[in-house]
């Protein structure tokens, strides 16, 4: 028997057991749940960060559109040149935006898969997750540095 066959065949005894038993398909449902609602929660977190990306390149469009109006029917070249400050500048403060956007769509598919993952480890639903309390230490000290805290006390917080 070769190796395809065996495993097609340990998977169908074991689809056979999980199915015939009710603890097994409850097991089964709460683990499909998880995923389509992982799945969900991913695809949102990608739409909203593609919303703001092309919004952002929108903006960068049409403030090329407008600094090549008046390049072309401004006679003043001091208003050129404070136009392409402004433009240079608004086209870093996208950049800056895009990678802050990058990350915390990173950080949020993270969390929102992290939670799924240790669902599996830690059922009790009153034990907290390391990584949620790393990140309420991380908010903390975000918030202990906005009010010019000592570092210390933010992670005592």
């Amino acid at each position: 028997m070769s190796q395809t066959k065996s495993f097609e065949n340990m998977t169908e005894k074991l689809s056979k057991q999980v199915m015939n038993n009710a603890q097994g398909r409850e097991m089964l449902g709460r683990q499909t749940e998880r995923f389509w609602r992982a799945e969900n929660d991913m695809v949102s977190e990608i739409e909203d960060y593609l919303n703001g990306w092309c919004k952002r390149r929108h903006d960068a469009a049409k403030a090329a559109m407008n600094f090549g109006h008046l390049l072309t029917n401004s006679a003043d070249q001091t208003e050129v040149i404070e136009a392409w400050g402004d433009l240079s500048s608004r086209a870093m403060t996208r950049l800056s935006e895009d990678a802050e956007a990058q990350m915390t769509l990173l950080q949020n598919m993270a969390f929102k898969l992290m939670p799924h993952t240790l669902a599996f480890s830690a059922p009790d639903k009153a034990a907290e997750p390391a990584v949620m309390k790393t990140e309420k230490k991380a908010a903390g000290a975000k918030d202990a540095a906005a009010r010019e805290v000592n570092p210390k006390e933010a992670a005592a917080l």
